[in-house]
C-alpha cells in the first residue's frame, strides 16, 4: 500500500478575532456562563469559512490574496442566540451582515470553496448540547446583548476541524487586511501575472515581459523605456496597481489607471490622441461628426455628439447655429496637444 504524506496539508477555517474592549467583553460574557455550564474553552473569532483543505502553501498563498482584498470593517456584536446544535449552543449575532458577508463569499471564491448560503456571522459564547430553558437563562444572565463593537483589520487561518479536540484549535497565521503585495509571489504566479501585466502596459510586449520575471524593479525599467516617463512615474503606477489589491490568480487585470504620457512605438511623435490602452479612436477628427439622412420627421431628428459629449440637432445637412461654431472650438481644443 502506497504511503500518502499529508503532513504538508492544512485542514482548519479562516477567522477574524474580536479585539480591544469587544473581546473583554466577550470574556466577561464567557465567564458569567461557565458559572453555570463547563464545557470547551472558548476561542473567541467569527469564522468566515470553514471546511479549508489544502496545502499549508497554497493555504498561505489564499490567505494573503484574502489579506490583499478586505478592508477593515466595523463588525458590532448584539443580540445573543442559541440553536440545539454543539457550535452554537449560545451565541452573539455579528454585524453589519452585508459586509461580513461579502467578505465571506470572497473567502470562499478565493479558496475554491462553496459558499453559505446564508451566511450567519456569529461569536460563539458556549458550546455543549445545552438546551431550553437554560439556553435562555443563560442569556438573561449575560443581559440578553453584549452591544460592543470592533474594527476587523487582520484575518487569519486556524487549524479548528470538528475532528480536532477544541483545546488545540489555534490560529497558524493571520495577516493584516490591505497587505502589499509579496513580490516572492509575482514570481511564482508570472505565467498567470503575464496577462494582467499586458492588459495593464499594453506597450509592454512579450520580449518585456520575459526579461521581468516577476522582478519589481525590471518591470519599473521597462515600464519606463515603453512609455517614455521618468523612474518616479513608474514607481507610482506600479504602487497604484499593487493597492488594487487584486488577486493575482485570477485571469483578469485590475481596472486600468492612468498611464501617463504614452509613448508609441510606431510613430516618431507622440499622438495626443492615444488613450490608456495605447489604441486610436475608431475614426479621425474629420469624421467625428458624421452626417446623416435628412430625417423624415421632425421626430427623427438624431442627436451628435462631439468628442465632449455635448449634442446638437441636425437639420437637413446643415448644423444648426451657434452650435456649429460651438462644437467646432470644443473639437479644435479636444485634439490640441496638451
Amino acid at each position: 500500500m502506497t504511503h500518502i504524506d499529508t503532513s504538508n496539508i492544512f485542514r482548519g477555517a479562516v477567522w477574524i478575532r474580536p479585539t480591544g474592549a469587544a473581546l473583554h467583553r466577550i470574556d466577561q460574557a464567557v465567564r458569567v456562563i461557565r458559572e453555570r455550564v463547563q464545557g470547551p474553552p472558548i476561542k473567541p473569532h467569527i469564522a468566515l469559512l470553514s471546511g479549508v483543505e489544502t496545502t499549508e502553501e497554497q493555504a498561505m498563498l489564499h490567505l494573503r490574496h484574502l489579506a490583499r482584498r478586505l478592508d477593515p470593517i466595523v463588525v458590532r456584536l448584539g443580540r445573543i442566540e442559541w440553536r440545539h446544535e454543539y457550535y452554537r449552543a449560545l451565541f452573539a449575532v455579528a454585524e453589519p451582515l452585508e459586509e461580513l458577508t461579502a467578505a465571506h463569499r470572497l473567502a470562499a471564491e478565493i479558496f475554491e470553496i462553496p459558499s453559505s448560503d446564508p451566511f450567519e456571522p456569529h461569536v460563539s459564547l458556549a458550546y455543549g448540547d445545552l438546551h431550553e430553558p437554560l439556553q435562555s437563562q443563560l442569556a438573561i444572565g449575560i443581559r440578553g446583548a453584549l452591544d460592543v463593537e470592533f474594527t476587523a483589520r487582520a484575518v487569519g487561518l486556524a487549524n479548528a476541524t470538528a475532528d480536532r479536540a477544541i483545546t488545540d484549535w489555534r490560529v497558524v497565521s493571520e495577516l493584516p487586511f490591505g497587505l502589499r503585495w509579496d513580490w516572492e509571489d509575482v514570481r511564482r504566479e508570472w505565467t498567470n501575472l503575464r496577462i494582467a501585466v499586458r492588459s495593464r502596459w499594453e506597450q509592454l510586449d512579450e520580449r518585456d515581459l520575459a526579461a521581468v520575471g516577476g522582478d519589481r524593479a525590471q518591470l519599473s525599467q521597462r515600464i519606463q523605456s515603453a512609455y517614455g516617463i521618468s523612474a518616479e512615474e513608474a514607481e507610482r503606477q506600479i504602487a497604484a496597481w499593487e493597492d488594487q489589491q487584486w488577486d493575482p490568480s485570477s485571469a483578469d487585470g485590475p481596472p486600468p489607471i492612468e498611464p501617463g504620457a504614452l509613448r508609441s512605438k510606431s510613430v516618431s511623435k507622440p499622438d495626443p490622441r492615444l488613450v490608456a490602452t495605447g489604441s486610436f479612436p475608431e475614426q479621425p477628427d474629420s469624421d467625428i461628426i458624421r452626417r446623416e439622412e435628412k430625417p423624415t420627421s421632425v421626430h427623427d431628428v438624431p442627436t451628435v455628439q462631439s468628442m465632449s459629449g455635448v449634442g446638437t440637432k441636425l437639420h437637413g445637412d446643415k448644423l444648426n447655429q451657434p452650435a456649429d461654431d460651438e462644437i467646432r472650438n470644443e473639437l479644435r481644443e479636444s485634439t490640441r496637444p496638451g
